[in-house]
């Protein structure tokens, strides 16, 4: 049997973040009955979750375990959005899972705010590999600064930057491919 203690805790951890108001501790220093709170979230969502070997099915066994918890009436509606966005990022990485297995390496994703200055959107903020610190970046600049010194609104962009690796043969063709580019 896998011991499944080190994907508790990654879940714990996940939801906690997700849900953690600016202020409060991050995951490993949070307090003890926040840690509590999350390790029971995630040990519900673990036992839904048969000990499988595939990583692939275990994400999306956890992410359909998730979108199905049923809330109460009166549950929050930021606990309603964790569930969801933490269902698809699970979905997401099972995805990312099943393609490593043709791929060199998994595909790079990193998202970062844009300006529109003139005609040219250009960078805004540093990549980051947390979605959720980029929409946060959005917000908080829209808030702070929604004019340009002329009096005009910025125009600003969430973007995700994606990087991905792929094998090539001799000739410089993916690998297995065909010359007409199909996969045999």
């Amino acid at each position: 049997m896998t011991d499944q203690t080190p994907l508790r805790d990654r879940i714990a951890a996940a939801l906690y973040e997700r849900e953690r108001p600016p202020r409060e501790p991050h995951w490993n220093k949070a307090f003890p009955a926040d840690r509590e709170v999350f390790e029971a979230m995630a040990d519900a969502v673990l036992a839904g979750v048969p000990v499988l070997a595939d990583r692939t099915a275990v994400l999306r066994e956890a992410a359909d375990e998730i979108a199905g918890i049923d809330f109460h009436p009166n549950a929050r509606a930021r606990s309603l959005d964790v569930a969801a966005g933490l269902a698809r990022r699970l979905r997401r990485m099972a995805d990312e899972t099943a393609a490593t297995e043709t791929q060199a390496h998994p595909p790079l994703h990193q998202w970062r705010v844009e300006i529109l200055d003139g005609d040219e959107w250009m960078p805004a903020s540093g990549l980051r590999r947390d979605r959720s610190q980029a929409a946060e970046q959005l917000r908080m600049s829209s808030e702070r600064r929604p004019l340009w010194n002329d009096g005009t609104r910025v125009q600003r962009r969430l973007v995700r930057e994606t990087t991905t690796y792929t094998v090539e043969d001799e000739t410089g063709h993916a690998a297995g491919a065909r010359q007409d580019g199909a996969q045999p």
